[in-house]
């Protein structure tokens, strides 16, 4: 874990796909792992698995997202510069 930057991460809207993959390799490379989304309960086998905190939040609705859709435009034309 020299490399890596961070020592926990939080995913918020987790489940059984995508997400559980990324738990479980930063589980794996030694970082502090949070789970979110609306079922708590349905987290539970995977944070057994990861040693991972649970939360459960419920995600504003789309609505609201875009009200805040300044806040996640890119500073710059590239958002990899």
């Amino acid at each position: 874990m020299a490399d890596f930057p961070y020592s926990c991460a939080l995913i918020i809207g987790a489940g059984p796909g995508i997400s559980a993959s990324l738990a479980r390799r930063l589980s794996k490379i030694g970082l502090r792992v949070g789970l979110a989304a609306r079922d708590a309960e349905k987290l539970k086998p995977l944070a057994q698995e990861t040693a991972a905190g649970v939360f459960a939040v419920d995600a504003p609705s789309r609505s609201r997202w875009r009200s805040y859709s300044s806040i996640w435009k890119p500073r710059s034309p590239n958002p990899m510069s």
